[in-house]
Parts: C-alpha cells; sequence; structure tokens
C-alpha cells in the first residue's frame, strides 16, 4: 500500500475538520503493520508483557505546521513536557487513533530528526505498567535502552525510548531512504 505521508500531514491542518479526521485515521491505520511488527518482536524475545497496545504513534512535524495544526484542531491542551525534551505535543484522537503531534521547541533530538527526515511518523508509544522492570527486560534480551533509568516524560508520565529494527515492516513513504529503525517510547503513566 503506498501512503503519501506529506499528503496527510499536510491535511491535518485542513480548515475542513472531518478531512483532518480522516487524515489522523488513515495515518494511525497506516502505522498498523510497523506497530504490529514490533510486538512481534518483543513476543520473539519472550517480552511481549513489557508493552501493551493500543499504541499511541508520534508524528513530527515543523514548529509552522504544528501551529496550523493546533489551529484547525481548536486548539487542543498542550502536554506538559519536561524542557529537556525541548519539544512541544498535543494529542489528537478521532475514533481509535490516537496521535501525539510533536514539534521542537528548540535544538536537539527531535530537530535534528525533521532535518534528516522530514515531517512524519517520529515514533511509536507503547504503553507499559512498570517502566524500570520493562528497562530491564529489554536489557536482558540484548536490546539498549536510551537511557539507562527511566526519565521524566509528558504529563507526569514515566519513560524510556529504544531503537528498534523497522526495516521489514517500513510504511511505504516514497522516500529514497527509508528508515531501518523506530524510536519505541515506552510509557508509565
Amino acid at each position: 500500500m503506498d501512503f503519501d505521508v506529506k499528503a496527510a500531514i499536510e491535511t491535518l491542518a485542513h480548515e475542513d475538520l472531518a478531512r483532518c479526521r480522516v487524515a489522523l485515521m488513515d495515518f494511525y491505520a497506516a502505522t498498523a503493520p510497523l506497530v504490529e511488527g514490533i510486538m512481534k518482536r518483543l513476543e520473539s524475545l519472550g517480552l511481549a508483557h513489557v508493552a501493551q497496545c493500543p499504541a499511541t504513534i508520534g508524528i513530527a512535524v515543523w514548529p509552522w505546521r504544528f501551529e496550523l495544526i493546533e489551529d484547525a484542531w481548536s486548539f487542543p491542551a498542550r502536554s506538559q513536557v519536561p524542557p529537556q525534551h525541548r519539544v512541544r505535543e498535543i494529542f489528537l484522537t478521532a475514533d481509535n487513533a490516537q496521535v501525539d503531534i510533536l514539534t521542537p521547541s528548540g535544538a536537539g533530538h527531535l530537530w535534528t530528526f525533521l532535518e534528516k527526515n522530514g515531517e512524519g511518523l517520529q515514533q511509536i508509544e507503547l504503553l507499559t505498567s512498570d517502566v524500570e522492570t520493562a528497562t530491564a527486560h529489554l536489557r536482558v534480551a540484548g536490546l539498549k535502552p536510551l537511557n539507562d533509568k527511566p526519565v521524566a516524560g509528558a504529563d507526569g508520565t514515566k519513560v524510556n525510548f529504544l531503537l528498534m529494527d523497522a526495516s521489514p515492516y517500513v510504511l511505504s513513504t516514497g522516500r529514497k531512504t527509508p528508515a531501518d529503525k523506530v524510536l519505541l517510547e515506552l510509557v508509565e503513566r
């Protein structure tokens, strides 16, 4: 299936909210094979218990587009993101689609991601009941979380991140070189 990431992101800021919602649901549906692949990978490592669906996907956009999306969606509440992450975030839903729209608030990892990859899927977020235990299980399985210990996340959550191999499950994005890794965020509420 070909999925036009650029067109979907542009439509998230459309003046017709119904079209925005359809674009959000389409983007979310297009990531389903990737989420399924990550869950299968965790299962193959005996780690299916560390993360739970449904997933929330994180879409990275430039600050100017973030403001257009906020306007189109009638200014949803911004998540309270710790300043060290240098990220602004809003949470959008439409039917079963759960999406974080992310934009950099300064130089940092998200800015670098956008410069390198452009706007698009930046992360998959999965819930976990205990991010510290999940981090330990991932390390034992040979996966390397980005942080030794969980860190403060948006809205009082505890989070940890790791890069997962996405190559067998990559979306058809039209990019010349699709990412072979996806950022997985484990979230404890």
